[in-house]
């Protein structure tokens, strides 16, 4: 009976470790640099996932290093690219932002997905493509989730290029799609006027990953935890809906750098909420 126990107790930690949040940090302040340099700076941060743009130059020394990471990139730079991160130690775990609308491309996104092992994407295509992503979504077992760029009502071109803005919105649009999910950016909610900890309220049980970002008084990004958005408040909403999918650590792109210094100390805030690496 005794060792029934201990194997349940174990049984149940282990089911405990599984279901937290995993913090991911995104490539995008390091537009400017090639892909062999940012996995320095992020490997020092003890950080082992990145969710990917692709717009990067590989670097390195090999044949590809000027060839830039991408769903079409030739087979021989992909393998290129697969051995950089296998090197660095550190896996892409998620792609976007996907506007693909033609199903050629669409499946030749997923095939790539699958070969690298990534596990999620941000799609902001338009509605009447999502058939064909939750079709793909559940035959590859990729997560694809629906992103949003600011809300701005007035701009009627932009609202149409980011058709899923609002919480309403992004719900509206997972109706009848068994494999789709929300992978919202709260910086982007912020930037709307919204009230980020009200709108991951709206999509609990929806919510695939998240992309995080905190705010200064210009809706600049900004270190977390030093910015307007109650963050902390935010994750915890999270950690109520027992929430298991990524964070990404999310910054804009800054010629002298500052973005990514601000990097290192947000992943520490996220660990300071009880998010693992």
């Amino acid at each position: 009976m005794k060792k029934c126990f201990v194997f349940v107790f174990i049984l149940l930690s282990h089911i405990a470790c599984f279901a937290e949040a995993t913090i991911v940090v995104s490539s995008y302040p390091w537009q400017n640099m090639t892909i062999a340099e940012m996995l320095g700076d992020i490997k020092g941060m003890g950080v082992s996932k990145v969710s990917m743009f692709q717009n990067m130059k590989l670097g390195g020394g090999g044949k590809y290093k000027d060839t830039k990471f991408s769903y079409d990139m030739p087979d021989e730079a992909a393998a290129e690219a697969m051995e950089i991160f296998r090197a660095a130690g550190i896996r892409v775990v998620s792609i976007g932002h996907i506007y693909l609308k033609d199903e050629a491309s669409i499946a030749k996104l997923f095939d790539f997905a699958k070969r690298f092992g990534i596990e999620a994407m941000t799609v902001e295509a338009r509605p009447e493509t999502l058939d064909i992503y939750d079709r793909y979504a559940r035959k590859y077992g990729i997560m694809v989730g629906l992103y949003n760029h600011p809300y701005r009502a007035e701009n009627v071109a932009a609202m149409k290029k980011y058709p899923y803005a609002t919480p309403e919105k992004m719900l509206s649009a997972l109706e009848g799609k068994s494999s789709l999910k929300a992978f919202p950016d709260c910086g982007h909610w912020g930037r709307s006027g919204f009230d980020i900890v009200a709108c991951i309220k709206k999509l609990d049980g929806k919510v695939g990953a998240v992309n995080i970002q905190d705010l200064d008084s210009a809706d600049e990004c900004e270190e977390y935890g030093k910015g307007r958005l109650p963050l902390a408040d935010f994750i915890a909403e999270l950690k109520r809906q027992k929430f298991d999918g990524y964070c990404v650590v999310m910054f804009n792109v800054a010629k002298d750098g500052s973005q990514i210094r601000k990097v290192g100390p947000s992943v520490k805030f996220l660990e300071n909420c009880g998010l693992k690496k």
